[in-house]
C-alpha cells in the first residue's frame, strides 16, 4: 500500500466517525422521553399521540409537544 492510499483511508475513516457522531447527536436531540408521572402529547401531521412512560421523536418544526403531569397511584388500594 502506498502512503497516499493509507492517507485516503484514514481521511474516510475520520469523515465516517464525524458523520456518525453528528447523526447520534441529532437523534439524541430529537428523542423526547416521558416518565410515569409526566406524559406528553405530540401533535403534528398524523394527528395526536399521547406518550406515557415511553419516548417518541419530536420534530420541532412540524410538531408541537406539551407536558402534562399526573400523579402516580399510591400503594393503598381504594375500598368503596
Amino acid at each position: 500500500m502506498t502512503g497516499q492510499l493509507i492517507g485516503q483511508l484514514i481521511l474516510w475513516l475520520i469523515v465516517a466517525v464525524i458523520v456518525i457522531a453528528i447523526i447520534y447527536w441529532v437523534m439524541q436531540w430529537l428523542y423526547k422521553r416521558s416518565t410515569k408521572e409526566v406524559a406528553f402529547v405530540r401533535t403534528g401531521f398524523l394527528g395526536e399521540k399521547v406518550v406515557i412512560d415511553g419516548g417518541a421523536f419530536v420534530w420541532p418544526i412540524r410538531r408541537h409537544s406539551g407536558q402534562h403531569e399526573h400523579p402516580a397511584l399510591g400503594g393503598q388500594p381504594h375500598q368503596g
